[in-house]
């Protein structure tokens, strides 16, 4: 709990979301592990950010990459 209150108050005061911070520490992880400069890391997007396609059934899902 005392880690989670911590990663939401950085989290706060950078105007960023969770997910970005775990995001960035998950980068820097990778980092220091691998010494790449260049990390690349695949997402999960949804892509029902239309209303008329909400009701569908199906698997509408792309990997972005960041």
């Amino acid at each position: 709990p005392q880690l989670t209150q911590q990663l939401c108050r950085l989290t706060t005061q950078s105007g960023t979301t969770l997910f970005m911070t775990l995001l960035a520490a998950f980068a820097t992880l990778l980092y220091r592990y691998s010494g790449q400069s260049d990390i690349l890391i695949g997402s999960p997007i949804a892509n029902r950010n239309r209303s008329e396609i909400e009701p569908l059934i199906g698997f509408f899902v792309n990997t972005l990459v960041l």
